[in-house]
């Protein structure tokens, strides 16, 4: 079995945003999921399952590498949570005329209580 301390939750917004409908998955709104939003959740998917299967500690490292993994070059932001710690990494994005690339830019760690003072 997988070793509980090394579970994960991967998620995507992507089906909020465009739609979904739980009789037919491979549809947004009626239209066809583009190729891009399967290959990247599919990736995505595929690498934390392999780390799961291996019993493979997932830390900061890991999920940097599984956000940039899943981008796409129109990613403006990227958040890592750490619930136990109660708080939250953020890379936001530059503006460049070839894309933004939030998860490979810098990460700045912030505390849940400094949101709500």
């Amino acid at each position: 079995g997988i070793n509980a301390e090394y579970m994960g939750l991967m998620a995507t917004n992507h089906f909020y945003n465009y739609g979904y409908d739980s009789s037919n998955p491979q549809e947004n709104f009626g239209q066809p999921i583009s190729f891009s939003s399967l290959w990247r959740y599919e990736a995505g998917r595929r690498t934390t399952e392999a780390w799961l299967s291996y019993n493979m500690p997932i830390g900061t490292l890991e999920m940097q590498r599984l956000l940039q993994t899943v981008t796409e070059g129109i990613t403006v932001h990227s958040i890592i949570t750490y619930p136990n710690k109660k708080s939250f990494a953020v890379a936001v994005a530059d503006i460049k005329p070839l894309g933004w690339h939030a998860p490979y830019l810098s990460w700045t760690t912030f505390q849940w209580q400094d949101l709500f003072l």
